[in-house]
């Protein structure tokens, strides 16, 4: 542990704790190095200082090697830091000086955790660890590490990860290692201990990799004892990386992106902590009037870096350095995209992705600079997340020309959940061209492939969109009483899984109500599968204008989605008859 000094009284009390207790730049000769010795002095492991609630203390730690102190890591630790103590917990940032450098991006956090746990303080009961480019940002007063004990936690309960439905690390699909929380018991180190040696002694491996390993072969009795909760909570979505505010989303995970962007992020909430004169306001505060800040200042970081990158492929042998500039526009396209409000724009910057992409594959299929057949899997994967994102934004010929491309012997089988992804755009594409026996049959292997590829509570959200997917055919092909049963259980598992506010829950509401409204038509339940149908918008809407905000167009959809319904209702009562014949659109 790095130590250091802090400035100002131990009073909580008002901005002017703020000012006196944050760790301030300008004050502090030696920049980076400075700031993180006195993050680590904060909110001390080692501290005299009681707890002022009775609930679990949790030390937050963070991992970052000394060459990494001048940049984001300066403002992300004091962020941690400042939260920490201001809700009663501990802070450290550990140099990692146990790991050989070759081990930090592939088994770091599971060692860091392991060695903290050696000689932690009798009264810490959990420990927190977050990535360098991960920070808690949200400081209305709410415990997002306490809320998730105990929202989601029990007796039996010793570790909670974040699934990532929208990334991979290597040949994982299940979960973002970014942060974690772990009790401090026996049967943690047991667990980190099995998992490090098996990193060790197979270098080939990346934590996430070995996580899968030992959840199918169920180590130490890890499936019941692990829970993977929903990005959001205490991770950020992979393609997404803030989604929400941050009274929603207490944690923010830059994973992937540039060390600007990282730093102009989390400067940003430093900068308003420490009320540096000029600040921009991020929300970080539970300002609702800026509740959206923080995504607008990583957007206009975002987008200033991919318009400054040059024409061109950039020089470089690895995937990681060719492929920045169509990686980079692809995610700006996919956090517009996610976002909903800014779908023109994000259909540009998608274009722009795919134009870079069609540069880099010249590049890489002409084997210059260097450029071997090693790059050949990472470019087809590259296409088949292009192709979705053209069947995203309606474009199905040119995915489907995509898709049907040879691909590479040197790019090796997809993935199992890629090979499964691509069914599911199959399906798509065969509905939107009418040929829903087709459409049906790739549906299903999707479907039934999601239900064997995920291990038993994890609750990852693949099978329920799949399951969703598959009822939208059923549907269409009249088969009314499967596609109920289908989507009725996809909603539930959707709640399960992400909540009953998340927009993808919401959206499978909306769905539910619209097939009611056609079952209604030739069910002797008609009255009541309406009143159910009417709730679920009525749900869908509310629920929208609380997380997105009454002026987000899906939230005026779903508010024209109600008064429609209703007029509709009215009509038919009025008129004395019974469900119309029509019962699709709302």
């Amino acid at each position: 542990m790095v130590s250091g000094e802090t400035r100002g009284q131990a009073s909580d009390a008002g901005d002017a704790t703020i000012v006196a207790r944050c760790c301030d730049v300008r004050k502090h000769v030696g920049g980076g190095a400075a700031l993180v010795r006195c993050a680590n002095n904060s909110a001390p492991l080692h501290s005299t200082v009681a707890a002022k609630v009775a609930k679990p203390l949790v030390l937050v730690m963070q991992l970052a090697t000394p060459n990494l102190w001048g940049s984001f890591c300066q403002y992300s630790s004091v962020v941690n830091a400042e939260w920490a103590r201001r809700l009663g917990h501990r802070y450290m940032l550990t140099p990692g000086e146990f790991l050989n450098p070759e081990d930090l991006w592939r088994g770091g956090n599971v060692r860091a955790v392991l060695e903290v746990m050696k000689s932690l303080p009798a009264e810490v009961d959990w420990v927190f660890h977050l990535d360098c480019d991960a920070a808690l940002v949200d400081f209305s007063g709410r415990d997002a590490l306490d809320e998730v004990l105990r929202t989601f936690g029990d007796a039996r309960t010793e570790a909670f990860l974040s699934r990532d439905e929208g990334g991979f690390a290597g040949s994982s699909r299940l979960a973002n290692m970014g942060t974690g929380l772990w009790r401090r018991s026996s049967w943690s180190k047991r667990l980190l201990s099995t998992w490090w040696q098996e990193l060790a002694s197979d270098s080939r491996s990346n934590e996430q990799e070995v996580l899968e390993r030992l959840l199918r072969r169920n180590e130490h009795g890890c499936t019941d004892r692990i829970t993977l909760l929903r990005a959001g909570l205490l991770n950020s979505e992979s393609g997404n990386p803030i989604a929400a505010p941050p009274s929603r989303q207490p944690v923010v995970h830059l994973a992937g992106l540039p060390g600007d962007i990282r730093t102009k992020v989390f400067a940003a909430a430093w900068a308003e902590l420490c009320a540096v004169p000029g600040h921009q306001k991020t929300g970080i505060r539970g300002d609702k009037e800026h509740s959206w800040a923080l995504r607008d200042i990583f957007l206009r970081a975002l987008r200033a870096h991919v318009a400054a990158m040059p024409e061109g492929v950039p020089k470089g042998t690895s995937w990681a350095e060719v492929s920045e500039p169509t990686r980079l526009a692809r995610r700006l396209a996919q956090a517009l995209h996610n976002g909903g409000r800014d779908r023109a724009e994000a259909e540009a910057y998608f274009r722009l992705a795919f134009q870079r992409s069609g540069d880099l594959e010249r590049k890489v299929r002409s084997r210059s600079d260097g450029m071997g057949p090693g790059l050949d899997g990472a470019l087809a994967q590259l296409t088949d997340n292009l192709a979705g994102h053209l069947i995203e934004f309606g474009h199905t010929v040119e995915a489907m020309h995509l898709l049907q491309r040879p691909r590479p012997l040197s790019a090796g089988a997809r993935h199992g959940v890629d090979e499964l992804m691509l069914f599911e755009h199959m399906a798509t594409m065969m509905t939107n061209e009418g040929r829903l026996p087709e459409a049906e049959n790739f549906a299903r292997k999707a479907f039934e492939g999601m239900e064997a590829a995920f291990p038993p509570g994890a609750q990852d959200i693949r099978p329920a969109a799949a399951r969703a997917r598959l009822a939208h055919v059923l549907h269409l092909r009249g088969y009314f009483e499967e596609a109920e049963h289908h989507l009725r259980q996809a909603f539930s598992e959707y709640e399960s899984s992400l909540g009953q506010e998340h927009p993808h829950t919401l959206g499978c509401a909306r769905n539910l109500a619209v097939l009611l409204k056609q079952v209604a038509v030739h069910s002797s339940r008609s009255h009541k599968l309406l009143q159910e149908a009417q709730g679920l918008l009525q749900r869908a809407s509310d629920g929208y204008a609380s997380t997105l905000g009454s002026d987000h167009p899906d939230a005026q959809r779903a508010a024209r989605n109600v008064e429609n319904f209703r007029l509709w209702r009215t009509k038919v009562t009025d008129g004395g008859g019974g469900p119309a014949s029509r019962g699709g659109e709302l």
